[in-house]
């Protein structure tokens, strides 16, 4: 893609985003979000291939801006756990989405009536948390890489409802479901030897 259909592109999805706010998902339609771009679908296509493409491109786009923050910021602490790697850069996630909560309902509750956008919400998300796990340090491979994927990315999900009414002073409710929620994902996983007491404690 050049550099001036990247720009499009952007355009395209920047509009989108901010009609899924005030619209809801349903209501998004590709010649419209053209049309405020001053585009026409044709064009539209060309660049973007339909409004789910632009929607979930625009996500990625966020969730690498955060998993950028969280790599930096584990710079600064190389020796803490994978655990608390996690959490933090969970957190991030949540702290860099907070201003974005209206589209992310919007989807939510979208995702409920499509199932091929709910899909492809869970698969970015999983691959969001991949990403995550690898800069965190975890190394895993195979089914254990699989399962602590699956566990992280249900953790996520289970405390995205508490993060959505979340009207605390620096989302102390959201940090505090998190924890709790990623603890016991971690009993878990210890329970059945998906982690090791190193990923909680940092020993190597």
């Amino acid at each position: 893609m050049n550099d001036s259909h990247h720009n499009q592109r952007d355009q395209l999805a920047n509009a989108a985003w901010q009609e899924l706010a005030l619209s809801g998902y349903e209501s998004l339609k590709l010649p419209d979000i053209a049309q405020q771009c001053d585009m026409t679908e044709a064009e539209a296509v060309l660049v973007a291939g339909d409004v789910m493409q632009l929607i979930l491109g625009k996500l990625q786009e966020l969730d690498k801006a955060a998993l950028a923050e969280s790599l930096a910021d584990f710079a600064d602490d190389p020796d803490a756990s994978i655990y608390d790697k996690i959490l933090e850069g969970l957190t991030m996630r949540f702290e860099h989405f907070a201003q974005y909560r209206s589209q992310i309902n919007a989807l939510h509750q979208a995702a409920f009536r499509n199932p091929l956008l709910g899909l492809s919400l869970s698969h970015q998300l999983s691959e969001t948390i991949a990403k995550l796990l690898f800069i965190c340090g975890d190394t895993s491979t195979g089914w254990r890489k699989q399962a602590r994927i699956l566990g992280v990315t249900a953790t996520v999900m289970r405390v995205r409802s508490d993060w959505a009414d979340d009207e605390t002073a620096g989302m102390e409710l959201t940090m505090k479901k998190l924890d709790e929620a990623l603890k016991k994902a971690c009993d878990w996983a210890l329970t059945l030897q998906i982690l090791s007491d190193d990923d909680i404690s940092g020993n190597k």
